[in-house]
């Protein structure tokens, strides 16, 4: 089934992502960041960035992204990666390395700016194992999809033929 995944593309990702409650409101206990003060907040970091400020050195000072290193790298991203919200997903894969999206993306808890460090097909020597495991989860998640399919296609080409004895 593996051999029916199609290659995809792979992002090694540092995001920074600023929280906002909803509407004001305190649903995360102590945050009182309204959405416009995180978009404001947001903007700013992207300015320092683009004032040549590093990437890495605002994510440490900034982010708020529970799963990110302390330089905000979030790993590697792929089509579907489980457990990552789509809005990155669907920000981050378009960039080629050394990227940043180059404006901030709204998510449900905040915005965020995200930045490629590497892509499977441009990336350091040291990171082939990391690629390697990541291509690998890739292809087995989604080798679990084309199950169904694979199925359905044996079903259509067989030849069985069903008596009904009485």
């Amino acid at each position: 089934m593996i051999g029916r995944v199609k290659p995809t593309k792979l992002v090694r990702t540092r995001a920074i992502l600023i929280r906002a409650n909803p509407s004001g409101s305190e649903s995360v206990p102590g945050l009182k960041r309204s959405d416009d003060e995180a978009k404001a907040l947001i903007v700013n970091i992207q300015d320092q960035i683009k004032a040549g400020n590093s990437f890495a050195e605002m994510a440490r000072q900034h982010s708020e992204i529970s799963c990110a290193a302390g330089d905000g790298d979030i790993g590697i991203l792929y089509e579907g990666r489980q457990g990552m919200d789509t809005a990155i997903l669907n920000t981050a894969l378009p960039l080629n390395s050394g990227e940043i999206s180059p404006n901030p993306v709204k998510t449900y808890n905040g915005y965020f700016l995200v930045q490629a460090i590497s892509t499977n097909e441009k990336h350091a020597s040291d990171e082939d194992a990391a690629y390697a495991e990541a291509i690998a989860i890739y292809q087995e998640q989604k080798a679990q999809s084309l199950i169904p399919e694979a199925i359905i296609d044996l079903i259509k080409k067989s030849k069985v033929v069903y008596y009904v004895h009485s």
